[in-house]
Formats: structure tokens, sequence, C-alpha cells
């Protein structure tokens, strides 16, 4: 039996160190210009800052003030060999009350990213991956939306890309430890980093 077929983006678990993940984050801004793919933004997508900040104060209803170049600006991370992640979207700061689990279309909105370099972090591939493709690189998977319901990204690590290139955006560090998570079956769930970081390495990582 292995897991089903359900992508869920990224998932902050530990530091590369074995030290729990205690739920550290910073805050970044959307803004409603930013508009890539269909324009949604979901828990667990991996963002990349866009060289943008705040240009007005903003007020987010229980979470303070925040004055103008105090919001680096986000957008969706992209695919692709080179290309760098700053983080992950952890959490959506509310507009209002009827505020959305995701960040809808034209929308200016905060998040928290978990934007540690040395985060460990769950995801499934989109495919079946090997016993030999531990420790091996792999480029991200951008192109499949999240869930407006539960708010979680769509987002995967593209198994077909399995290398040992040294721009590889993530690095495959082992299969998640559960006895569901077989080799070789679709669902497979995997422990990677991101070894592109925008605020790490700038070199790369290469696999084995």
């Amino acid at each position: 039996m292995a897991y089903p077929d359900s992508p869920y983006g990224f998932i902050p678990i530990r530091h590369k160190s074995g030290a729990p993940y205690n739920g550290a984050s910073n805050p970044y801004w959307i803004d409603a210009a930013d508009t890539p793919g269909d324009g949604l933004y979901f828990i667990g997508d991996a963002v990349l800052v866009d060289g943008t900040a705040n240009s007005s104060l903003i007020e987010v209803p229980g979470l303070g003030s925040f004055p103008p170049g105090t919001l680096p600006g986000v957008t969706i991370a992209t695919a692709g060999t080179g290309n760098k992640v700053t983080g992950v979207i952890v959490a959506f700061g509310a507009d209002t009350r009827d505020s959305t689990v995701y960040r809808a279309d034209v929308t200016e909105r905060l998040v928290w990213v978990c934007d540690d370099p040395d985060i460990v972090y769950s995801v499934q591939a989109d495919a079946a991956v090997a016993i030999d493709d531990v420790q091996r690189g792999s480029l991200i998977l951008t192109d499949t939306s999240g869930s407006t319901s539960t708010g979680r990204s769509g987002m995967e690590i593209d198994a077909s890309t399995m290398d040992t290139g040294v721009t590889d955006q993530v690095l495959v560090l082992r299969f998640v430890n559960d006895p569901l998570n077989t080799a070789n079956a679709v669902g497979n769930r995997l422990e990677i980093i991101f070894t592109l970081h925008s605020m790490g390495t700038l070199g790369g990582i290469a696999g084995i």
C-alpha cells in the first residue's frame, strides 16, 4: 500500500541539524498587481522575493502595523535550473473576518514565510521515485493549483528532473519515514532542502 496521489506543497518539518521546526517565520507582502499563473497563493507554496516592498503603511487586524519598507514583496517561485527560492508560505494575515484561507487573485495580502535556509521540508513528488534518487537534485513543479477549500498548495517536485546537477533547486535527502511511503509508487513523499536559496547557498549543492 502507498500514499494517495494528494499534493500538499512544502511543509517545514525540522532543521538540517535535526532540531524540530518551531513555527518560526517572517512577514512578507503580496501586492495586488502580482498575478502569476492563476494569481492564487496557498499555504505550502514556494515563493521568491521580487525586489519590492510595501510603499505605504499596512495595518493588519490582530498583527499590527507595518510602515513602508518593512514587508519585502514575494512572488511564486518558478521551476527551472538555477532559479532560487526564498521560502514557503506558512500562513496568511487576515484582511477581514471573511478573508479566504488562500490569497485570491488581484488581492493584497500579508503572508508569513518560513525563510530559514536550513529548514528541511516534506513534499510529494509528481511521480514514483526510486531509492537511487535519494541525495539527488530536482526541480520544483509549480503548474498545479492548490485547494481553495483547504488552502493547501498543490506544489510538488518534478521526479523526471532527478539528476546530479549543481544548479537544481532542491536536494532530496531521504524518503519520509512511513510504512506507506514505499519506493517506486505514486504519491512518494520526500524530505528535501532548497539548495538555491535566496538567503543561503549561492552556488548550489550537487546531487550524488
